[in-house]
């Protein structure tokens, strides 16, 4: 996790120092979340959300199901059905990372607004096995794992539905090796 702030500071996010962004961890421990009418910890689990969305205004909220995700946030109903879900079913402006590969399992939606998000905060360091970039800007996953913080570059498009067949510059897969993702 220590590595993560360093690269938050490094990358520039924020302009802030490797101090303040020292200082800023330590007061923060992990994103809150709203979850059947109460609050949680990203960071300390998920409970059993299957979905955890991140507004554009910074609020989280997460969903036990894609119905319920599609009611809290006002959108329709997904225009391929249940199970794994079309391209366009997904929110424009947002990265979008899977615990599962082939786009399954629990789901973490994050704007691109230009930034980093420190997975670690919200539970998923470590766990995505699918990533879809559904905005107009690039993205990046990173692993912070290593002095040079090798990055997979996400173009906007269809993603990677299984981040095991992609080459990690270390050796292996970039499955479940995410550490933050970087949009701008």
């Amino acid at each position: 996790m220590a590595a993560a702030v360093g690269l938050v500071a490094a990358l520039g996010v924020g302009g802030a120092s490797t101090a303040a962004a020292d200082q800023d961890r330590a007061a923060h421990v992990g994103v809150l979340a709203r979850y059947q009418g109460g609050t949680i910890n990203l960071a300390e689990g998920w409970e059993d959300a299957r979905i955890c969305h991140q507004r554009e205004n910074g609020q989280v909220h997460c969903y036990g199901s894609e119905a319920a995700y599609r009611a809290g946030e006002d959108l329709p109903p997904a225009r391929s059905g249940d199970g794994t879900l079309a391209g366009e079913d997904y929110p424009q402006n947002y990265v979008c990372l899977w615990d599962g590969a082939g786009y399954t399992g629990p789901r973490l939606q994050l704007p691109a607004v230009g930034g980093a998000h420190v997975l670690s905060d919200y539970g998923f360091e470590d766990r995505a096995t699918g990533v879809v970039n559904r905005s107009g800007m690039f993205a990046q996953i990173v692993d912070d794992g290593y002095d040079d913080f090798p990055s997979l570059g996400v173009p906007p498009g269809p993603g990677f539905p299984d981040l095991s067949r992609q080459a990690h510059p270390h050796g292996g897969s970039w499955d479940n090796r995410a550490d933050l993702v970087r949009t701008g």
